[in-house]
């Protein structure tokens, strides 16, 4: 203490002497990501060696929990301080989970349904996340949906704008149930006279209208008298189907029955299967010697 050399083999002096603190120094700023599910992060930083002579006060002590967002740190020793900031960035990506799929019939005279698809449900360690559904169609999720399946892609995005790694997806399909619409169905003529045998030319008239596509019509005929086997001259075949609107029917009934009735029957069907059938009738009467309604 007193500068003096010590020589060897003497007895040192015993005394008390005044040290002096160092000086405070934090450490540099610190960025550091979330820990895995979490909104923010434990954040360990170097500090000195406790020393009960030198005590320091930490106001946020090395081990805490920072939360997202940058947090500055200050060191306090008597009138001394130093600070620095700890910064803790989302990282993390959130998930997506779609809605559940969605199968409904067509809306009445259109060839698509509106549907509401609902919304996908985001997963995320910080809240605050928006979910974002794209069509395959690329319309907006409120229009109507076509007959058919489309899908919906849903994403997440996070308040720090982290998005969802993959995307969710949702099917919306849409079947057609309705048949083809078929009015105004005739024939002529509508009565065969007089009943030669001959094969007569007749016209079948009808309109047919679908929600979707224009739909297949054919003709089909029937009789309430059998082809043959009534013992009266008769010749096969009684009936010959032309195309979708002509059909030849033989002027050719029973002798001893109420007169004969050729049923034809338009059936349609539309690109979903769907059939509708209407029919009209042509007489061949038995006694044609009055007005046939």
């Amino acid at each position: 203490q007193r500068g003096i050399p010590l020589p060897r083999g003497e007895h040192s002096d015993i005394g008390a002497f005044e040290i002096g603190c160092p000086t405070l120094v934090c450490p540099a700023n610190i960025v550091q990501a979330n820990d895995a599910g979490q909104c923010g992060a434990i954040v360990n930083y170097s500090v000195p060696t406790p020393d009960g002579s030198c005590p320091i006060e930490f106001s946020h002590p090395s081990g805490s929990f920072f939360a997202l967002g940058t947090t500055t740190v200050t060191w306090t020793r008597g009138s001394e301080s130093c600070s620095f900031t700890v910064t803790v960035n989302d990282t993390q990506n959130p998930t997506v989970s779609a809605p559940a799929n969605i199968t409904v019939g067509n809306d009445p005279g259109q060839c698509s349904a509106s549907v509401n698809p609902g919304s996908a449900t985001p997963s995320d360690n910080c809240s605050g996340g928006i979910v974002t559904g794209t069509r395959s169609d690329g319309l907006p999720l409120g229009s109507p949906y076509p007959v058919g399946t489309t899908t919906i892609s849903w994403t997440a995005t996070d308040a720090s704008g982290n998005t969802s790694a993959s995307s969710a997806q949702q099917t919306i399909t849409v079947n057609d149930t309705e048949g083809p619409a078929i009015a105004n169905v005739s024939a002529s003529p509508v009565v065969l006279a007089p009943p030669n045998h001959t094969m007569r030319d007749v016209t079948v008239s009808y309109s047919a209208i679908d929600n979707c596509t224009s739909p297949n019509c054919v003709l089909s005929v029937a009789s309430n008298e059998p082809i043959n086997g009534t013992a009266d001259g008769d010749t096969a075949p009684d009936w010959e189907v032309i195309d979708a609107t002509h059909v030849r029917l033989r002027a050719e009934r029973s002798a001893h029955g109420n007169g004969r009735i050729y049923t034809i029957t338009v059936t349609c069907t539309d690109s979903a299967g769907n059939i509708t059938r209407k029919q009209t009738s042509v007489v061949v009467a038995h006694n044609i010697r009055s007005p046939l309604s």
